[in-house]
Order: C-alpha cells, then sequence, then structure tokens
C-alpha cells in the first residue's frame, strides 16, 4: 500500500535531499517550506504521515503537530528536531507525535520512526475493521433465531476488549465479561465514572461524538483498573440503531495498548541516547 506523506521544512537541501529518498522508498510525497501552508494542506487533503522540522518560521513544528491532531487525528506526525531541541521534542510525543528524528538525518533511524508510523496506521486501520464486523454481528442479534442469539452474545461476552453499550446520557446499561473482571462497575454508572473515577465527561468524547453525527469515532485514554493499576486504551465507537434507523445506543470498544506505549517510551529515549552519543561523536570527530 501507497501511503501519502508531507514534508515541511524551511531548509531546500533537507526538502530535496529526503524527497528524494522518501520517493524513492514508495512514498507518495508532498513537500512544503513552511508551516503555514503545511497547515492548509493538511485541511485540504488527508495525509497518513507528517514528516516535519520542528523550528520554522511563521508556525513551528508544534504548532502544526496541534492543528494536524485538531483536524485530523489519524494523521502520524514525525518531528524533525536540531541540536537543543530536546525539550520541544519531549514536549511534541506529549501531543501524540509518533516519534522524532534529529539532524543530521540519519536514514537507518528515519526509517525506524516511519516504520513505527506505518505499524500505527496498519493497527488502527485493523481496530476499525474488527469494530465494523462486530457491529455487523450485533445488529444482527434483532433479526436471528434464538440459537444464533446466543452465539453472538458468547461473541460479545468472551472478546478480550472492554465492551460497553452506553445511551445519549453516557449511562452504561450493558457490559461484557471481561469489562465486568477488569473495570470497577456498579449497575447505574457512566462511562467516566467508572473508567475514571470522575464526575463530569471526558474531554471529546467520542461516544457523544457518535450520538452526534452516527459516525464511528475513536480515542486514546488512560483508565483506572479495577486493581487501582493505570492503563492506556484505544477506544472505537459504533451507533446503535433500532426502528427506522434511528441511533439509540453506541457500543464502546476499548483495548488495552499499554504494552505498545511502553515499548514506544522505550524506543523513545533509546533514540534520545543514540542522538546524544552521535552528537558527542560529531563534537570530538570535529
Amino acid at each position: 500500500m501507497t501511503y501519502t506523506l508531507l514534508l515541511a521544512d524551511d531548509e531546500p537541501g533537507i526538502l530535496n535531499v529526503l524527497g528524494i529518498y522518501l520517493r524513492d522508498a514508495g512514498f507518495d510525497l508532498h513537500t512544503v517550506n513552511n508551516g503555514k501552508k503545511a497547515a492548509e494542506l493538511c485541511v485540504e487533503q488527508q495525509f497518513d504521515i507528517v514528516l516535519t522540522d520542528i523550528r520554522m518560521p511563521g508556525m513551528n513544528g508544534i504548532s502544526l503537530l496541534k492543528h494536524i491532531k485538531l483536524n485530523s487525528p489519524d494523521t502520524e506526525v514525525i518531528m524533525i528536531t536540531g541540536h537543543g531541541d530536546l525539550q520541544l521534542a519531549i514536549e511534541s510525543l506529549k501531543l501524540d507525535a509518533v516519534d522524532f528524528i534529529s539532524k543530521p538525518i540519519d536514514n537507518d533511524i528515519l526509517d525506524i520512526a516511519l516504520k513505527r508510523a506505518v505499524e500505527k496506521i496498519e493497527t488502527r486501520k485493523k481496530l476499525t475493521l474488527y469494530t465494523t464486523h462486530l457491529e455487523d454481528l450485533v445488529n444482527e442479534k434483532t433479526a436471528e433465531l434464538e440459537t444464533s442469539q446466543k452465539r453472538y452474545a458468547q461473541l460479545f461476552n468472551e472478546s478480550p476488549s472492554f465492551i460497553s453499550i452506553q445511551d445519549e446520557n453516557l449511562n452504561i446499561i450493558e457490559t461484557n465479561n471481561t469489562f465486568k473482571k477488569h473495570i470497577d462497575f456498579k449497575p447505574g454508572m457512566t462511562c467516566y465514572q467508572a473508567f475514571k473515577k470522575r464526575q463530569e465527561p471526558c474531554l471529546n468524547c467520542p461516544v457523544k461524538k457518535t450520538f452526534e453525527d452516527g459516525r464511528s469515532h475513536h480515542a486514546e485514554m488512560e483508565i483506572i483498573r479495577k486493581n487501582g493499576s493505570h492503563s492506556h486504551i484505544l477506544i472505537q465507537t459504533s451507533g446503535i440503531t433500532y426502528g427506522k434507523g434511528n441511533l439509540t445506543h453506541v457500543m464502546e470498544m476499548a483495548t488495552d495498548v499499554t504494552k505498545i506505549r511502553k515499548l514506544q517510551d522505550h524506543l523513545a529515549s533509546l533514540g534520545l541516547h543514540i542522538s546524544s552519543i552521535s552528537h558527542g561523536i560529531k563534537q570530538v570527530l570535529t
């Protein structure tokens, strides 16, 4: 599969050299020389990956990252940093950048960052496909015989994901066995009470978005398990309709991605370490 990639950098040399490398790697490449143009282009067109310099005139890489995640959260962003940009690089990871690489750019490190972005895109697509199939199975429950209903109920309950059915007020109507086993849930609770132990809905709640437009939405957040530990979950929502297509409930499926995030943190730390060593060696050689 060919992925669309936007390269934003104000240095013509980097645009030319990286442009040749990325095209040879098979990416459908677009280039811009400042952050403002990149932001405008991201509104006009959907990109799989954005590779941007962290320091650019007009709009810097951090501002561009915030703009992209607000308007196109599925786009994966890789930051290009220079010497002394360590704090900005860490801030970009907190803002959901998938990775960062240091100048001068090493092709092997760039390949690792691109591979990580592609893997994240593919994981999200597989999760969406799985959720779509699961939605089809849930909708078929109302039209099939009792034997089929039991089979689908078993699939719902034995799924390794945390699955809940919620109404428009975010009250949890039904949950599967995995949810009951790992989440401290009592009848009458809302999702934010069960997952977060808080008293108001989460910002940018994907369930509320699905009730608003009827479309599937996703989000990533940290939750508190029944044993008090914290986990990162990837959420996908799907509307459940009744009668003439009226949206009555939303199914929320949450997959635990804690181990994946810890591995990403380790890889990011390794990247920082390698960058520091590389810089020190270059100083010695100079």
